[in-house]
């Protein structure tokens, strides 16, 4: 491809590649130019591959509820399943984009500390945000929730979106359907995933090479 010239830094996120495509592992692999996407200068490669899929997902979603509207100021923003890969770096994401972060996890007494060193100003047990509720709607709570676990508890995250607010559901921990119809009026709610996308859009992996990527990727690859 005219794209691409010899020595370029490049990373490829999605397409399944490793999962139905050769070449996971390899130190060295022919794929598809289309399938590439440029390594910005703020980052080595190294780096990148620290960020990895779970970084990508996380900033992917963050950067679907700011394209519906999402700001710091509006209120507390939810991150479920804080404890994994995608809601740890969520949260850590998202305190330095100046939200008010709130997580929860099924390990909040042994995870507390550590997600509030993240960012999170509060950790709620996922117990408290689990269950189907009766009604569609109740009071309004989150500006935002990024939702890494889905079923019963975005079912539950959803009536709670105050209005106007959104979801970036981005995984299935939960099960893989919600329970009860959930709805708010104008709200927003997007699926997202950096392994299955076709391409992480360009602006997203910028965006992971700014200012706004972990610190945890400098000096070492673990939070």
């Amino acid at each position: 491809s005219p794209r691409w010239k010899a020595g370029q830094r490049v990373l490829v996120t999605g397409f399944r590649v490793g999962e139905i495509w050769w070449g996971g592992y390899a130190s060295k692999a022919r794929v598809k130019s289309e399938w590439l996407c440029e390594v910005p200068s703020g980052i080595t490669t190294r780096q990148a591959m620290a960020i990895g899929t779970a970084g990508f997902t996380a900033m992917l979603a963050i950067d679907q509820l700011e394209r519906a509207g999402m700001r710091p100021g509006q209120g507390p923003v939810l991150v479920t399943g804080a404890s994994g890969g995608v809601g740890s770096t969520a949260v850590h994401l998202l305190a330095r984009l100046g939200y008010e972060v709130v997580a929860s996890t099924g390990r909040a007494a042994e995870r507390r500390d550590e997600l509030v060193r993240f960012g999170a100003s509060d950790v709620i047990e996922r117990d408290t945000i689990a269950d189907v509720p009766e009604r569609p709607l109740l009071s309004e709570r989150w500006a935002g929730v990024v939702d890494a676990v889905g079923g019963g508890t975005l079912s539950h995250v959803l009536a709670e979106l105050k209005y106007g607010a959104g979801v970036a559901a981005c995984g299935l921990a939960g099960g893989d359907k919600i329970p009860a119809p959930s709805s708010r009026s104008s709200c927003a709610a997007t699926t997202c995933s950096a392994s299955t996308q076709s391409c992480v859009p360009s602006r997203v992996v910028r965006r992971c090479g700014s200012g706004q990527r972990p610190r945890w990727t400098s000096p070492c690859s673990t939070p």
